[in-house]
């Protein structure tokens, strides 16, 4: 492992994507199709696209159980034909969102929340936030927001790596296909300037 003084080692922190199947959505007003994820990723990104009718246009994310009073942080990478997306958690669970300003590059609804340009009209975001209900939830993948309105077969929002981890912050992408996937602990050189050898 090599390390400098920059180096989080978020890669190296044991944790649980709590996404059940990153590759399965429930569809509501929207086609779905396979599109490349950021660069510098593996794997399948996906674009929602709105159908052209008066609805709700989003994908449903199913998550594990989650437990009231635990701390969880959400984190995926986001890229839409839309300039504002407006992104939720189930309110009966975890209640919160974010509005990604695709434009901009800012990120803002629940705090604390971070953004990062992650090339190519990517967006990595992530946001923290408690649970208030021991159950089972949600993430809604919206294409601009829940409210109903006429879709357009031009508008669409795409997603990849979506996370969420009991922690107060995002560590690297974890790909869940029907197991939560896990991270175990791994050694971390604890050398901080490993190129520093005065």
């Amino acid at each position: 492992i090599i390390q400098d003084q920059t180096s989080p080692n978020l890669a190296h922190i044991p944790t649980t994507n709590l996404v059940n199947y990153n590759d399965t959505q429930s569809l509501y007003g929207v086609t779905k199709t396979t599109v490349s994820p950021p660069s510098g990723y593996t794997g399948d990104a996906y674009r929602f696209t709105e159908e052209a009718t008066t609805a709700q246009h989003y994908a449903n994310q199913p998550i594990a159980t989650v437990t009231s009073g635990v701390t969880y942080t959400m984190s995926m990478y986001v890229k839409s034909s839309y300039s504002s997306v407006q992104i939720y958690t189930n309110t009966a669970q975890i209640n919160s969102n974010v509005t990604v300003d695709t434009i901009n590059g800012t990120l803002s609804g629940d705090t604390p929340n971070k953004i990062s340009d992650a090339g190519d009209g990517w967006w990595k975001i992530q946001w923290t936030h408690p649970a208030q209900a021991t159950a089972t939830t949600t993430i809604y993948l919206v294409v601009k927001d829940l409210s109903s309105y006429a879709g357009s077969t031009s508008n669409f929002t795409e997603y990849f790596g979506v996370q969420l981890e009991a922690q107060s912050q995002a560590t690297p992408f974890l790909n869940s296909i029907g197991v939560n996937a896990v991270r175990k602990a791994t050694t971390t050189n604890l050398v901080p300037y490993s190129e520093d050898l005065s």
